[in-house]
């Protein structure tokens, strides 16, 4: 099986130490490997490459603890690491009053936050954006992670000015791959 991703930016890397410090889960501390442990202490820095075989286990330790499997709560915690990191990191990918714009830039950076064989915006226009991201099969992080990406996703739609009107992800079969397909329709912002 491949995993899900191998590395992750601390940028990423920042907000999940952040949720597990602020949640103090003694059951959620108590899954955690000593390595993990050891980083929940540590300054993360943002341009630093991280372990993904700790992020994937804690985010499954989230997933499984925290949020119970809720697809709402993750969609939540992606849309608060969205605005989080964007307004701590990169403001400069924002294009206020332009959700297009700032999709198609976050597209372009996505690998420089994960290193993953397969994310892509396949349609992108005004008040509606699809996207795919492709299932590597570690079926235990894959589920939980579109939702968080789906969330990532309509955090950037409302810090450009556009207010999601419907968003859901499904799974299909594309080119002989299984992927993650978001569709999201939103309001793009008024004119001004």
């Amino acid at each position: 099986m491949t995993p899900l991703f191998t590395r992750i930016k601390g940028t990423l890397m920042i907000q999940i130490v952040k949720l597990i410090r602020t949640l103090k889960n003694e059951e959620l501390d108590a899954r955690l490997t000593e390595k993990e442990q050891e980083l929940l202490g540590e300054r993360i820095l943002p341009a630093s490459w991280y372990s993904g075989t700790s992020a994937r286990h804690m985010l499954r330790c989230l997933c499984e603890v925290v949020a119970e499997g809720n697809a709402e709560r993750l969609r939540q915690w992606g849309r608060n690491a969205a605005w989080s990191s964007v307004a701590e990191s990169y403001r400069e990918f924002l294009a206020p009053g332009n959700p297009v714009e700032t999709l198609n830039n976050f597209s372009g950076i996505f690998r420089s936050f994960i290193d993953s064989p397969g994310f892509e915006m396949v349609g992108n226009r005004a008040g509606f954006c699809e996207a795919v991201f492709s299932d590597t099969g570690d079926e235990h992080v894959f589920p939980p992670f579109a939702h968080l990406l789906r969330g990532w996703i309509e955090g950037l739609i409302g810090l450009a000015g556009g207010e999601v009107s419907s968003s859901d992800v499904g799974s299909e079969q594309r080119e002989g791959k299984n992927v993650a397909v978001y569709r999201i329709a939103y309001d793009p912002p008024l004119p001004g």
